[in-house]
């Protein structure tokens, strides 16, 4: 079924008009002198803390593994028979 909908104007909306493209300049931008902050957390640290645990709870310590090599925690694992992952 053709409802030929694609193009055609409908209802009561205002006409969108385009926003010209921002201006680039030399001079740095207030905002350029951002720095993040890394004294919140490292994050490589977390990620390798997040390695450990299960990909399926995400809470349990990986303590399972399958043929293939990925693994999960036993509560996870138990009742599969393939590997979620792969």
């Amino acid at each position: 079924m053709e409802l030929n909908l694609l193009g055609r104007r409908s209802g009561k909306s205002p006409q969108r008009i385009a926003i010209p493209p921002p201006v680039y300049s030399s001079q740095p931008s207030h905002m350029s002198s951002f720095k993040p902050s890394s004294t919140l957390y490292d994050s490589s640290s977390v990620i390798s803390r997040i390695r450990l645990f299960c990909p399926i709870c995400l809470s349990n310590p990986k303590d399972m593994a399958f043929g293939c090599g990925h693994q999960t925690c036993c509560e996870c694992g138990q009742d599969l028979q393939l590997c979620p992952i792969c």
